[in-house]
């Protein structure tokens, strides 16, 4: 899928995969992230998600701070 545009905020952020597959950019570091996989990252520096693959995402992502 398309990527988000690089954001950032000055707040922790916490994303828990649903279902399917998320590509997360931190800091210019990747990951992919499937069903049952979580991380945090300091959400102060850019970051952005995408979906991988065909099938559909379903994440929950949580700001703290």
């Amino acid at each position: 899928g398309t990527a988000s545009e690089p954001h950032q905020h000055g707040t922790e952020e916490v994303i828990y995969v649903l279902e399917g597959n998320l590509v997360v950019t931190a800091d210019e570091e990747t990951v992919t992230l499937g069903e049952g996989d979580a991380m945090a990252f300091d959400a102060s520096l850019p970051h952005s998600y995408r979906t991988e693959g065909k099938n559909t995402c379903k994440a929950l992502v949580v700001t703290l701070g």
